[in-house]
């Protein structure tokens, strides 16, 4: 990697270490993303200091970017943990930044009279992507560049403080824009919130331990959990589907919730559960009243999980679980919106009193 000495006036230096940005699907998925960043839960130590939205935050103007503030993380560490995280669906490219230029005309005399051309081939990389065919332009021919077999790759991405670039040598992208991969398998798309309240919660699968899902059919954050826990007690008098109902380590109470503690008490064998999880269709107040019965059979330091529904259209709800008395005996009450909600949905994370 070229780490040039001299800076453009006005402009800093070359950085020691690096910001990344991550542009994703929509601007709405890159204000949640920025949200669970500073929750300090959900990324990885190293995954930079702050995370800040790029650019206007609007659908319509807004380039779904966030900026990653100081990364300290090895870039095959940090790219390995995006590949495999559970918001890696919602993820379009990744940019890494060290140097900063005022404007293109700039970057291209910087890149020109500071950097040189590499030893190698060069993929450009650049947001907004018109700027690959205006800087394929610019560049002379001592730089040769190609847009699949490459040994580096120049990051560019105009920010409102110029442009943010690195050029280092890399044969590989994050991920190709012509391969987009299943949001998740399992039987609904449901199953990401899910999957990503237990990846905030660091809950690793094969955990052990036993969980509640009311309101599991069809079965789709039952099959979510069996992964996670030694025994799913999935609660519904709907039908689940073959494939949950043939799950080993899953016990299906086709009964309303006020009917079936007896039931779960049996199949929870004597001990408490280390998760209760909900995706009803209710509001929240109506979700927590048919919850609550199942409160007891949850362990000290067991986590709730559930998908709150709401009405309107905002990135900020009304309701205020620090206010409902069904949660007194709960602690760490967050409301998030993780990028697998819906406009209308949050998703309630609290931890049982010890």
């Amino acid at each position: 990697m070229v780490s040039p000495t001299l800076a453009e006036p006005g402009m800093p230096l070359a950085k020691s270490v690096p910001d990344v940005y991550i542009q994703f699907q929509s601007q709405t998925h890159a204000w949640r993303c920025v949200m669970l960043h500073r929750t300090g839960k959900f990324f990885p130590d190293g995954a930079g200091l702050t995370a800040e939205e790029v650019g206007p935050h609007t659908d319509h103007a807004g380039p779904a970017t966030v900026k990653l503030h100081h990364v300290t993380l090895a870039r095959p560490a940090f790219e390995a943990w995006l590949q495999g995280c559970v918001i890696e669906w919602a993820i379009m490219r990744v940019y890494w930044a060290r140097d900063m230029s005022a404007s293109k005309e700039a970057l291209v005399d910087r890149l020109i009279n500071v950097y040189g051309p590499p030893k190698g081939v060069t993929r450009l990389q650049c947001y907004p992507r018109s700027l690959e065919g205006w800087l394929g332009e610019q560049l002379p021919l001592t730089w040769e560049l190609h847009p699949v077999t490459f040994t580096h790759t120049l990051h560019v991405v105009e920010t409102e403080h110029g442009y943010a670039f690195e050029l280092a040598p890399t044969a590989a992208l994050f991920r190709s824009t012509a391969w987009t991969p299943a949001r998740l398998d399992g039987l609904c798309k449901a199953t990401a919130k899910l999957a990503e309240a237990l990846a905030w919660a660091r809950h690793a699968p094969g955990g052990g331990g036993a969980a509640i899902d009311l309101g599991s059919a069809p079965g789709g954050w039952s099959t979510v959990l069996s992964r996670y826990v030694d025994r799913v007690v999935a609660v519904d008098p709907a039908a689940m589907s073959p494939e949950a109902l043939a799950l080993p380590n899953l016990v299906h109470i086709r009964k309303k919730v006020e009917d079936a503690l007896p039931d779960v008490r049996r199949a929870l064998g004597g001990a408490g559960a280390d998760l209760l999880v909900c995706d009803m269709n209710k509001h929240p107040l109506a979700m927590i009243a048919m919850v609550k019965p199942l409160m007891p059979l949850l362990k000290p330091g067991g986590r709730l999980i559930l998908t709150l529904k709401f009405f309107s259209r905002s990135r900020g709800k009304a309701w205020d679980p620090h206010a409902c008395p069904e949660l007194e005996a709960f602690e760490d009450i967050q409301v998030l919106w993780f990028l697998a909600n819906t406009a209308h949905e949050r998703t309630c994370m609290a931890v049982k009193k010890l």
